[in-house]
């Protein structure tokens, strides 16, 4: 029987955001599946992250991991996980970060490469939000 409380899922596909998601909240994440013929470093790296915060992981072969990704862009990893509840504006998200925040403003980035290249970046720098100032790629 379907629990209306129940949180809701969704996939999350390849390496980048699946383990964005498990350094947000590791606790979120239900199962994550691994393309079982991948063996390199990236990969081992990986399942060691997963394996440390006790998320389940499920061997698969690569064609799961299509069916399930709708794409071959999977780059041998998805994971279901509970919807995130983001900040509905600026004061509810400075109210959730501790310490000195850094948050990225962007404004006209409309090619989705160049967004993308900003979300890395982002990422890297340990960034707490990216939001869009005027039209975007994601608008």
């Amino acid at each position: 029987m379907y629990n209306l409380a129940m949180a809701k899922q969704k996939l999350l596909i390849g390496f980048h955001a699946v383990t964005a998601r498990l350094r947000q909240d590791a606790t979120g994440v239900t199962d994550v599946y691994v393309e079982s013929a991948r063996r390199d470093r990236r990969m081992q790296d990986f399942i060691r992250l997963a394996e440390s915060l006790n998320v389940r992981l499920h061997p698969v072969d690569a064609e799961r991991l299509r069916g399930m990704a709708g794409t071959d862009r999977h780059q041998g990893v998805v994971a279901r996980a509970e919807d995130v509840a983001l900040a509905l504006n600026l004061d509810e998200l400075l109210d959730g970060i501790e310490g000195t925040p850094l948050l990225l403003v962007l404004d006209g980035v409309t090619d989705p490469h160049n967004l993308g290249a900003c979300l890395r970046v982002a990422d890297g720098a340990g960034a707490q939000a990216v939001t869009p100032r005027r039209t975007a790629a994601w608008a």
